[in-house]
């Protein structure tokens, strides 16, 4: 990030199940947690530094349900999926993706993810689902 753009990113608190306030998390964060559905769509928030608990919103009563989505820049060119964004297979069978390598990266490391943890590059939209330690096997922890 350049440090124009740190200071300038949106901060978010949110509510946990036991009723305190967590953060203040950047908006980039916020929204790896959301697209990978570590936060729910019950789930209060505010960007209001001041904001109590009890005046969070729901992320579900948010234009669009996705309060971290961040408005898209006009392109010209035709828009690609980048060969560095990941899919996978989650506990329930359900396809979820597109994500970075550096994310799937962490959640591996952080042990998200199993060496057989199903995962296709997202630009292959009909290729096969594949276990991590077949699919990349630099991947793997020495």
């Amino acid at each position: 990030l350049k440090m124009a753009d740190a200071e300038s990113e949106r901060e978010w608190r949110y509510v946990d199940n036991s009723g305190k306030i967590q953060g203040p998390f950047g908006n980039g964060q916020m929204k790896q947690w959301f697209e990978g559905k570590h936060l729910k769509p019950d789930v209060k928030i505010s960007d209001d530094p001041e904001a109590p608990a009890d005046k969070f919103q729901k992320i579900a009563d948010y234009p669009n349900g996705n309060p971290f989505e961040e408005p898209e820049e006009e392109e010209d060119e035709e828009m690609m999926i980048p060969e560095d964004q990941w899919e996978y297979i989650d506990e329930q069978d359900a396809k979820q993706g597109p994500f970075s390598d550096e994310l799937m990266n962490q959640w591996f490391s952080a042990g998200f993810f199993t060496v057989d943890t199903k995962i296709r590059l997202a630009s292959d939209s009909t290729g096969e689902f594949k276990p991590i330690r077949e699919v990349i096997p630099d991947f793997l922890p020495d």
